[in-house]
């Protein structure tokens, strides 16, 4: 969603005309001879083309003004008519966001490759050696997975429907970005799917052979389960920023891909 402009970021000028010059926060102080004239800072966070899920603080870097909680800044309110215009514009900026990284995104981006690397390479070893093979355990993980997977997705249109009906205004927009995230998930994770076309790892040999078209759209790359629930997971706790409430549906988002990994 586009974000309005944010007056708390920006130094009020609080003199009042006929003040004495004296007081300093009457009046600008004049430059110096040679130095440039001071310039109005803007809010870096009106200025950025930001996805419809953001993060949860905006920091109001390079100006030092810290950080404001998402739901402190104003913007206009998020309709459900807009919904499909949004998933165009945010699957637009999900495949194009590599052209933005700079080199200060390497600090987290060759961290999180590497780690990826690690997983992808032992992934069939775990799965084969590591996990048991006792079908009621793998069964019951199946289970747990899918039903927190289910009850991130019911929640979505429960926080919207409650929301609406009650008008909380916060609540219901927290619903529908949580669904519009979800939504940008399958869509994001059906082209990667379709792209890598991973073997899923069954027996006898867990294989999980990449580009084997025998895959198909049942491919197993990108988890489905993860990148739902973690999606969602990552609205709510933007929306609402309370530690509690962000260890409780991340932890929720951990389980359903750690059992999924069991099943």
């Amino acid at each position: 969603r586009s974000l309005a402009f944010a007056p708390s970021l920006f130094a009020q000028d609080t003199g009042q005309a006929g003040q004495p010059q004296s007081q300093p926060t009457s009046q600008a102080q004049p430059s110096a001879p040679g130095q440039e004239a001071p310039q109005q800072q803007k809010n870096p966070a009106t200025q950025a083309n930001l996805p419809n899920s953001p993060s949860s603080l905006i920091t109001a870097k390079p100006h030092g003004q810290g950080k404001i909680p998402l739901q402190d800044i104003p913007h206009p309110p998020v309709e459900l008519k807009q919904v499909p215009l949004n998933i165009i514009g945010d699957t637009y900026r999900l495949f194009t966001s590599p052209i933005y990284i700079r080199s200060g995104d390497l600090k987290w981006i060759l961290p999180v490759a590497a780690s990826t690397g690690v997983a992808l390479s032992q992934d069939t070893h775990v799965a084969k050696d590591i996990v048991s093979h006792d079908p009621g355990f793998n069964n019951a993980n199946d289970t747990v997975s899918y039903d927190l997977l289910y009850s991130y997705i019911a929640g979505s249109a429960t926080m919207y429907g409650v929301g609406l009906f009650s008008h909380n205004a916060h609540l219901r927009e927290t619903g529908l970005l949580s669904g519009e995230s979800q939504v940008d998930a399958e869509i994001f994770d059906t082209i990667i799917k379709l792209a890598t076309f991973r073997e899923r790892p069954t027996p006898p040999d867990y294989s999980g052979r990449f580009y084997q078209t025998s895959a198909g759209a049942d491919s197993s790359f990108i988890p489905g389960h993860s990148i739902l629930t973690w999606s969602a997971a990552a609205v709510v706790a933007a929306e609402y920023p309370s530690p509690w409430k962000q260890i409780g549906v991340y932890s929720g988002a951990t389980a359903t891909a750690l059992t999924r990994v069991l099943a």
